[in-house]
């Protein structure tokens, strides 16, 4: 860990009662010897924003976290810098109170081998990274494979206890995407909860803590109410941060471990990198197809994972990044962007979008939906050219997700989306859209049937009912346009006897106008004398 991290480590039993020593040569090429510290000299890494910080975890492997520069608990550290101290005071939050009670021993968890087999683990593992591994590839499979083996040989040693969460996540998504559900399904998920909500072992935050919020998430988004999803995927971003998984630096230095190669380093850090973005995207998506605050976290520097053959998380990690970054409250008051035609762009880039997996045209989807949503409550005239691509792209996330129904990979949004597609072609209501309606219903009617489920029979209700309202529109309307053109008919049949009626009176006959009008007064002109 020392030799990780470029300290020299005093032990028990030496001077200055184990603290971390930063080498007088590092000190000495990063200080001032007199004055203030200038913006160079505030680490080790002059081009990083963070101080590292370790902790002891009573009697297992220490963990390191990022500390920011403008924390209370960095600048004492930071003035030790300047002020060239051999033993620097450690980044801690002093006397950030009082007084720090002990938040008590650790939580006895329930054991999750009486209720979950090591052979029931293979099967629904294998199940997980079949299934939602090409998706979500945080977890490398074979280490997995090691680490799960590990714990269920050993019920002592620190590090396998440290994937329990993991392996309960795993097992639960595995479980709810198997035709067989576990028996012990919703206690697996629990103790997965209980473990990471426990403020025990969250003072010893890593990266199994961020992947097992990761999979905490994906369960809660499959099977639990929005509120509860949306605030899990912020607590899973702050511990992002917490961890340092934003910063480059710290997940090099995360996957410098001793006795490993650089190729396994490198390894690894491709992984915390997925593991990071894919959180982002995640909660990105999560976040602005409920309309809700997404975390952002400052000075991200966490390079892009590359792409690994055979799975998605780049697609959709790219995917969410056509999200725009404004949200629309904040626009109204701002005249300088052009939200409309930013977000009609938007939808005309969600096309172009390659779908090389059916969850990629099903997620493309729910994103066209979002931008009409919001193209819909800015009042504004939408161009037809961008309505026609929505019904597209609306359409082909209707057979995707009928696709993966049929495969019995009843994702997250498979069920939500083509209900959405439907709420939204009535919406549209172009000769486009209603063409493409009979499919949408016909499809939720079909994954209804497949997914047995109370929410599933609901939505497909709902839908029915708002079919049915928009044909009662159109039969009011069509009686409206009825009885203007029975009324039409009634007035073009009067205007033609009328015009009859003076054809009649013409007759073709010449009227001596003189005779009819002069004639009878010619009496009274006889009378006048001449």
């Amino acid at each position: 860990m020392c030799t990780s991290y470029e300290y020299r480590c005093r032990y028990n039993g030496e001077a200055g009662d184990g603290l971390r020593e930063v080498s007088r040569s590092n000190i000495g090429s990063h200080t001032q010897r007199r004055g203030r510290p200038n913006r160079s000299t505030l680490s080790a890494d002059s081009d990083s924003t963070r101080v590292l910080q370790e902790r002891e975890d009573h009697g297992s492997s220490s963990t390191a976290t990022g500390v920011e520069f403008a924390s209370t608990m960095a600048f004492p550290h930071l003035l030790g810098i300047s002020l060239d101290a051999f033993d620097l005071p450690r980044p801690q939050s002093f006397a950030h109170n009082s007084e720090t009670r002990r938040e008590g021993p650790e939580q006895r968890h329930p054991n999750l081998r009486t209720i979950l087999t090591e052979k029931q683990l293979q099967h629904l593992s294998a199940i997980y990274f079949g299934t939602i591994g090409p998706i979500a590839n945080i977890i490398d499979k074979d280490h997995f494979a090691r680490r799960s083996q590990d714990y269920y040989q050993s019920s002592t040693d620190p590090r396998s206890l440290a994937c329990a969460p993991v392996v309960a996540g795993v097992a639960a998504l595995g479980s709810f995407l198997s035709p067989a559900r576990h028996p012990h399904e919703s206690e697996m998920a629990q103790h997965a909860k209980v473990v990471l909500e426990d403020p025990s072992p969250a003072r010893r935050l890593d990266t199994d803590h961020v992947a097992a919020w990761a999979l905490r998430v994906l369960y809660l988004r499959a099977t639990t109410r929005l509120d509860i999803v949306w605030l899990a995927s912020c607590t899973l971003m702050h511990i992002c941060e917490v961890v340092g998984l934003h910063d480059e630096k710290m997940i090099r230095k995360i996957a410098s471990r001793d006795g490993t190669t650089p190729a396994q380093q490198d390894e690894e850090a491709e992984r915390l990198r997925r593991l990071f973005w894919f959180s982002w995207a995640g909660h990105k998506v999560m976040a602005y197809e409920y309309d809700r605050s997404a975390v952002q976290i400052r000075r991200t520097t966490c390079r892009p994972a590359k792409p690994v053959y055979g799975t998605i998380t780049n697609q959709f990690i790219e995917l969410a990044q056509i999200i725009p970054q404004y949200d629309l409250t904040a626009i109204e008051e701002d005249d300088t962007i052009d939200t409309s035609s930013d977000l009609c762009m938007r939808v005309r880039e969600l096309r172009e979008f390659p779908t090389a997996h059916p969850f990629l045209a099903v997620t493309k989807a729910d994103l066209a939906f979002c931008f009409y949503r919001r193209l819909y409550h800015l009042g504004v005239c939408i161009p037809a050219s961008v309505l026609d691509l929505i019904v597209d792209i609306g359409h082909e996330g209707v057979i995707a997700a009928a696709q993966l129904a049929g495969k019995g990979r009843v994702f997250w949004n498979v069920i939500g989306s083509v209900f959405h597609c439907i709420s939204v072609l009535l919406a549209i209501d172009t000769p486009a859209a209603m063409a493409h309606l009979p499919v949408a219903v016909g499809r939720l009617e079909d994954i209804s049937k497949v997914a047995h489920a109370h929410l599933a029979r609901e939505a497909l209700s709902m839908a029915k009912h708002l079919l049915s309202l928009k044909m009662a529109r159109k039969r009011a309307e069509l009686a409206q346009l009825e009885s203007i053109g029975a009324s039409a008919q009634m007035t073009a049949a009067g205007t033609s006897v009328d015009a009859a009626h003076a054809d009649n009176l013409d007759m073709g006959l010449d009227v001596d106008w003189d005779q009819f009008l002069v004639e009878p007064y010619l009496w009274m002109l006889d009378s006048v004398p001449r």
